[in-house]
């Protein structure tokens, strides 16, 4: 619907006794003969004759004449102007205008020149003075006539609206006339700072607060989240046909959408059904609650790409207005919906053929912009909360694992996602692991100051089974410098994983088989050393483990 357009041909003083208070110039059928415009008369004791009345647009002027009820308009009451050739007894209008309303029609078959959608009205009295005018364009409602706000008022385009039922109101009280009291909210009209607030921070809300009605109120106004009271303030007098600006500070919120509700409240409102508004806000997530998981980047045939992600948190995340990207966050694919539970998993495809491969209970997501294509030698992936802000990342290449045919997983879900050391290639028979543990996963970790080696015995030979062998370990230290050397059963230093490598209390470091030359080292026994020096104390711990590389393993 195009917007109203109302103007006023000139300025015209509110003293008259009668005006316009309504047109229909616009039918879903035919206009003529049921074009209509009716007036009402202001004063609340004079009867006004319009025998010598005329009413006219900018072509023609037609004078008004006795239709069976004379041409008297009582104090405070309607007439309505119909067509010369309108049909008052089978006429669409018929059971519509009452019988309290005078009715007239015009001197001939149409009101002035028949009223169009671009029209200006002029209500002259019997000494040819005009004592009303209108003008409109640019409305389309068929079958809605347009209709005077508040009759006491000028004409002007804040005082027309179009009507809200079909047909309009001739001689009735205009539809759109205000209630004496009509506190009202518009959801436009509501803005919140900061844009995306951390989960520590109070967000500043500010609603406007319409007076829509004709006395001015006081009352109260309300924020809520699914029945919580945010915030709450009184909203002082406010004038008729004014507005205010109110501030209202919510709490500190979680992260992720919020939904609040907010409501005024005003004894004796005559149209409660304005009095609420919803608005959404987004709190940033600060956390890494969301993690990317398995990555497959080179499926077979037949087999779509996709990504994993995974609940680190304890309370469930809704996806809306999530995104991934890759090639440094070029090509948002924003994320439809769908909820991940604590814990559990969400697979991002670029359609539903991934289906089959996934539990039951799987969730699947097709962004509706389609899936980033991953390149197989290397990319960079993204992780976008509804904030915008990056969750999490990574760049991986090929030398990372998965690859012709498998997926590329995660050794445990905690670990950080740029790390190569926390990736691996997929071992199941499946070659991926879609919505469920990965195959890789590091089931326990070990307690505080221990050492594990999983698979072992392993078998680097690129068959994608068992080709890496990981060292987790979990020191008592919170923060340490490691070193990881490898040597050969004559104790020759064959390989060094980590040389003062800067680490938390927990991690896991991964050798591939090779030596320093990258040169794949021999079948046999090799010792593992792990040493640790806190980084506070600088007091060290050291391990010492074996490993076997073994010839190929049947799976």
């Amino acid at each position: 619907m195009r917007p109203l357009i109302i103007s006023v041909l000139a300025a015209v003083p509110i003293c008259a006794q009668v005006v316009l208070s309504e047109i229909m110039f616009d039918l879903e059928a035919s206009d003529n003969p049921n074009e209509f415009v009716e007036c009402f008369n202001l004063s609340s004791h004079d009867t006004v004759d319009l025998a010598q009345w005329k009413i006219a647009d900018l072509w023609s002027s037609d004078g008004l004449v006795d239709a069976g009820k004379g041409t008297r308009l009582p104090p405070l009451s309607y007439v309505v102007i119909f067509e010369g050739d309108y049909d008052m007894e089978e006429g669409i209008y018929a059971n519509l205008v009452p019988e309290t309303a005078l009715i007239v029609k015009v001197d001939d078959t149409s009101i002035g020149n028949q009223l169009s959608g671009e029209d200006s009205l002029f209500l002259t009295d019997e000494n040819g003075d005009t004592v009303d005018r209108c003008g409109w364009e640019n409305i389309s409602a068929p079958g809605f006539s347009l209709e005077r706000r508040r009759l006491d008022q000028p004409g002007g385009t804040s005082n027309w609206e179009t009507s809200r039922d079909s047909l309009g109101t001739p001689g009735l009280k205009n539809s759109v006339t205000p209630h004496p009291i009509d506190a009202a909210l518009r959801e436009e009209a509501i803005t919140h700072a900061p844009r995306y607030p951390d989960p520590n921070e109070a967000v500043e809300l500010y609603v406007i607060v319409y007076n829509l009605g004709t006395e001015s109120f006081g009352g109260s106004l309300r924020v809520t989240e699914n029945g919580e009271s945010l915030a709450f303030t009184t909203v002082d007098d406010l004038s008729e046909e004014d507005s205010v600006t109110i501030a209202l500070t919510l709490p500190p919120l979680l992260s992720g959408i919020h939904t609040v509700e907010i409501a005024v409240q005003v004894p004796g409102d005559g149209n409660p059904a304005n009095n609420a508004a919803t608005y959404e806000l987004i709190v940033r997530f600060t956390e890494r609650l969301l993690v990317l998981n398995e990555i497959h980047y080179e499926p077979d045939t037949g087999v779509p790409e996709f990504m994993e992600l995974f609940n680190l948190g304890d309370v469930e995340l809704t996806l809306a207005n999530w995104a991934i990207s890759d090639s440094g966050k070029r090509s948002l694919r924003i994320l439809p919906g769908g909820t991940v539970p604590p814990g559990g998993y969400a697979v991002i495809s670029e359609d539903s053929s991934l289906l089959p491969y996934l539990p039951l209970d799987g969730i699947l997501v097709v962004p509706e912009n389609g899936f980033p294509s991953l390149n197989n030698d290397g990319d960079a992936l993204y992780l976008l909360g509804p904030a915008g802000t990056v969750i999490d990342s990574l760049t991986y290449t090929s030398s990372w694992g998965g690859g012709h045919g498998r997926s590329l997983e995660k050794l445990n879900p905690v670990l950080d996602s740029w790390a190569e050391s926390s990736w691996g290639t997929c071992v199941a028979l499946e070659k991926m692991t879609p919505g469920s543990q990965n195959s890789i996963f590091i089931r326990s970790l070990p307690s505080s100051g221990s050492i594990k080696l999983e698979p072992n015995p392993f078998s680097p030979d690129g068959d994608g089974y068992q080709d890496v062998i990981h060292i987790a370990y979990s020191l008592p230290f919170s923060q340490a410098y490691l070193t990881v050397l490898i040597f050969d059963s004559e104790g020759r230093n064959v390989r060094t994983l980590a040389r003062n490598l800067a680490t938390g209390s927990e991690g896991a470091i991964s050798w591939d088989g090779l030596s320093y030359l990258d040169r794949r080292a021999r079948i046999g026994i090799y010792v593992v050393k792990i040493s640790a020096v806190d980084a506070e104390s600088k007091r060290s711990m050291e391990w010492v483990k074996t490993a076997v590389l073994a010839e190929p393993l049947s799976r």
